[in-house]
């Protein structure tokens, strides 16, 4: 039941991530979208700063959504981590669960002669030596 809470968890964090990164690239586009040349534009009528702005704003709302159920569940998730005595294991916890990172980022993180499968399974083995 614990482990899909850490789950549900560093989903969140990976689209609150993904929702960051989204609106950092829409706010470019849209310091770029007005473009006066003095050339004709082409056929059809379209307003892409407001298209853009309505696009932010959507955006910002869903990160907002997600940053408070981050911090709904972020205690829970934090409290079990810090729990974790071994200091590399609570490292790749901290890494996964509360940062968002993929198993393969954590292995480049850790450094050379780690991979993503054995930095999943060192997870897998200490969950279930606790029960979880």
């Amino acid at each position: 039941m614990f482990i899909d809470k850490l789950n549900d968890h560093c989903d969140l964090v990976q689209d609150l991530n993904e929702a960051k990164e989204l609106y950092a690239t829409t706010e470019a586009k849209a310091l770029g979208a007005q473009v006066l040349t003095g050339m004709p534009h082409g056929t059809g009528v379209s307003d892409k700063a407001g298209a853009l702005a309505a696009a932010l704003a959507d955006i910002s709302a869903q990160i907002a959504y997600l940053e408070k159920k981050k911090m709904e569940t972020e205690p829970q998730v934090k409290a079990f981590v810090n729990s974790i005595e071994r200091p590399t294991l609570r490292q790749i916890f901290r890494y996964r669960y509360l940062y968002g990172l993929t198993w393969p980022e954590i292995a480049e993180i850790l450094g050379p002669g780690t991979t993503a499968d054995s930095v999943r399974m060192r997870c897998e083995r200490y969950l279930k030596s606790v029960g979880i």
